[in-house]
């Protein structure tokens, strides 16, 4: 499911952005009646690369997160090998080790990202918050293994909730 809805995102997101490229802003009025609200084609141009410069930046984020669910298929065969008794839990417990770099690596990407528009500001913040809860929970995930911790499990569940959550909220911000 939350493959489905990353890809979604992606789709959306794709097609926002080709929304967004648009045609040239139509000749200007006479100059004997300029309009007052009128903001001038430089101008325009100048935002509108400033905006996709932040959309390249928010989609490699994105991307990130479907390369990390893409993860997940393998790591689950993994698991079940492992209790069939086919592989070793020092290797399930390497690729939870994974996939905790791997979230807290996207973590660190979507925090030292430079913004250069307030457009995606609250896309950014409800998919940092998204990134920051998964790498929480995976680290999370891997500490538990390494301290053979169970208790830690629940922290982790309603870690992956949250991330599920906000990865929701940013979903349902993409279509407004």
């Amino acid at each position: 499911m939350k493959k489905l809805l990353v890809v979604l995102m992606i789709a959306v997101m794709s097609l926002s952005l080709i929304g967004c490229g648009g045609d040239e802003a139509p000749a200007s009025a006479p100059a004997s009646n300029p309009p007052t609200n009128e903001v001038p084609a430089d101008q325009v141009a100048q935002v509108q690369a400033l905006a996709n410069a932040d959309y390249a930046q928010l989609q490699e984020l994105m991307e990130g997160i479907v390369e990390h669910q893409n993860m997940g298929p393998e790591f689950a065969a993994l698991r079940q090998k492992v209790i069939d008794g086919q592989a070793e839990e020092s290797a399930l417990l390497e690729a939870t080790k994974q996939l905790a770099d791997h979230a807290q690596a996207l973590l660190e990407t979507a925090e030292k990202a430079q913004w250069k528009t307030e457009y995606y500001k609250e896309h950014v913040a409800l998919l940092t918050a998204s990134i920051r809860a998964l790498a929480d929970g995976e680290r999370l995930s891997y500490e538990a293994g390494v301290e053979n911790d169970e208790s830690k499990l629940v922290q982790v569940a309603e870690l992956m909730a949250e991330y599920d959550k906000k990865l929701g909220e940013f979903l349902d911000r993409l279509e407004k």
